[in-house]
């Protein structure tokens, strides 16, 4: 379809040069467009100018790219802290035993587990509390950041600064070095960050008051000690960017040494039964989505869609698991904690997580990596979006899954539309950089089959060369901001997709569809969706309890992407087979 106007030098082609699967095409637009524009020009006696370099001060250049604010003259670049760290080559000790030695079991205690638990992840990251560890919250709307350490909270003007600045100039001042390459995470924050709070700076929320209790927009610890473990290798790095920590050093280094049992051993010591929160939990109500207005929404969605107000719209809801938890152990015993084991062993993923940041706790089993990004100066994104999920069932091969989604129209339609975004938001903070590496690839997981694409990019050569060392490690930080919320949670365009569904859902996703993850204080990160993950406001210490007895309410989130081809029974049905995945 084309259109011109009658009498102006106005021309408009719905066309998609700029999409991956768009082959050819796009120059002759452009030749088009010029041989118009010229004999217009022509029979109007109007007579284009030379090309100057000063249009560019009008128009802006070529192609975007991010703006890292560089720090005053006056305020000298911090001493980077040095990274300490020991390596054991093979170890019988398992995550689970390692995550209880360091704390997770204990409710009162925070917690941050990132565990790939399944391929294509590769390593876990255990984050070593202390009291002193400094956890950052924040919620939209306030202007200061809360910070907690040694059990003292406190509150810190942002001033003309935002929540992204404030966290941006905090890793600058802790910036490490002399770490091993080869491990992404050195130390850093961990934590995650809202759908909500990514939306933000596309099109911020109308003013609304803050409930009592509502899950922080930004919840992250800074980890100084932690213990990544290589799944390929089998190697356990300890580190610590503390200074003077050798004693703590060599003191885990003796968790790690062999112990006098046998592999197969199963005294108390070794043996981690996957069912033990089934122990804890004395009854449990599941109060899923109301299937009418489920449906309604979709056919809203697609009413949209009919009109021209976006190609694509995720449409998500909340389920609420309500559980009573009756047992003899004592109360700080962690039902989360036997709940998240029990997870990864039903529905191990490459993106699991177990954070207990009070007030919030989640348990993840997340597929999907949102963003990652390495460490400068070899600066490089990836993004795997995920659009397309088929339920495994024995007598379904790969060949079956290929065909129901790579061969679905609709599915591959999809996938697509939200790479084709994932691409535009990229392009458009680091340059002409970006490819698609892999399009619509079938990737197995322990329940489903899903369809996954591939996005990479990195800076262009100017913005490289304009950032120092010290700049530089904000640069990621920066990319996950203009980046947020993910594009397969939204639809396409984001901004109007954001709006629509912001109506049709009537309330915040909080933490669902945010991002979860780390950023590392040698520059690099790694973000997954929040997906496939429950998280609850952890009442235990807000209100005094019964000794025996106590309530958790849990919230998951499930939806799918609603096109022009969707059909309202078969999305409601894959809504249902994401919840039980």
């Amino acid at each position: 379809m084309a259109i011109s106007h009658r009498t102006k030098p106005f021309w408009a082609v719905q066309y998609h040069p700029e999409s991956v699967k768009t082959h050819g095409g796009g120059i002759d637009v452009m030749h088009n467009f010029w041989k118009l524009a010229r004999m217009w020009s022509l029979t109007t006696n109007r007579t284009p100018r030379p090309w100057s370099s000063s249009i560019e001060d009008l128009v802006g250049p070529s192609w975007p790219s991010l703006c890292i604010p560089r720090n005053p003259v006056s305020s000298p670049e911090p001493t980077p802290r040095i990274v300490q760290t020991k390596e054991i080559e093979f170890s019988s000790q398992t995550v689970p035993i390692i995550a209880e030695h360091f704390g997770s079991s204990t409710d009162s205690r925070p917690f941050v587990l990132l565990e790939s638990a399944a391929a294509p992840g590769r390593y876990t990251i255990i984050g070593v509390l202390m009291p002193s560890s400094l956890q950052i919250t924040f919620h939209l709307g306030d202007n200061y950041v809360s910070l907690t350490e040694s059990g003292k909270k406190r509150r810190e003007p942002l001033d003309t600064k935002d929540i992204w600045t404030w966290t941006s100039d905090y890793m600058r001042r802790n910036r490490s070095i002399g770490g091993r390459k080869s491990i992404p995470f050195w130390g850093g924050l961990v934590g995650y960050l809202s759908y909500e709070l990514g939306c933000d700076h596309l099109t911020p929320l109308p003013p609304q008051p803050i409930p009592v209790r509502k899950h922080p927009d930004l919840n992250l610890v800074f980890v100084e000690r932690s213990i990544v473990i290589d799944k390929l290798s089998g190697s356990i790095y300890i580190q610590t960017i503390k200074p003077k920590d050798d004693a703590w050093l060599e003191e885990t280094i003796q968790f790690f040494a062999p112990k006098d049992v046998k592999m197969n051993d199963t005294s108390p010591a070794t043996a981690r039964p996957t069912n033990g929160y089934v122990a804890t939990v004395a009854s449990a109500r599941i109060s899923y989505p109301d299937k009418p207005t489920y449906l309604s929404r979709i056919d809203n969605s697609k009413e949209h869609l009919a009109a021209g107000n976006s190609y694509e719209l995720c449409l998500t809801a909340q389920t609420r698991v309500s559980l009573v938890r009756t047992t003899d152990q004592p109360i700080h015993r962690s039902t989360s904690w036997e709940m998240y084991k029990h997870l990864r062993s039903i529905n191990p993923a490459p993106y699991s997580a177990y954070i207990r940041l009070h007030p919030t706790t989640i348990l993840s089993s997340s597929p999907e990596r949102f963003l990652s990004y390495s460490r400068p100066p070899e600066f490089r994104c990836q993004l795997r979006p995920i659009k397309g999920t088929l339920r495994k069932g024995p007598n379904i091969t790969r060949a079956d899954a290929e065909r129901g989604l790579s061969g679905s129209v609709k599915e591959v339609a999809e996938n697509l539309m939200i790479v084709d975004l994932i691409r535009h938001d990229l392009h458009g903070v680091l340059g002409e950089d970006v490819k698609v590496s892999q399009f619509c690839g079938i990737e197995e997981y322990e329940t489903v089959w899903q369809m996954v694409s591939v996005v990479e990019g990195k800076p262009s050569s100017s913005l490289s060369a304009s950032q120092s060392g010290e700049e530089s490690v904000g640069l990621g930080w920066k990319t996950l901001q203009h980046c947020l919320p993910p594009g397969s949670m939204t639809g396409a365009p984001k901004k109007r997709s954001v709006e629509i569904l912001r109506e049709l859902e009537g309330g915040p996703r909080g933490i669902y569809s945010g991002a979860l993850g780390y950023w590392d204080v040698g520059g690099g990160g790694d973000w997954s969706v929040v997906i496939r993950s429950c998280f609850k406001l952890d009442p235990t210490y807000e209100v005094a309890l019964s000794p025996k007895e106590h309530h958790e309410e849990w919230t998951l989130g499930a939806g799918g992407a609603i096109t022009a081809l969707s059909d309202r029974e078969s999305e409601w049905e894959e809504m249902l087979l994401k919840l039980r995945s």
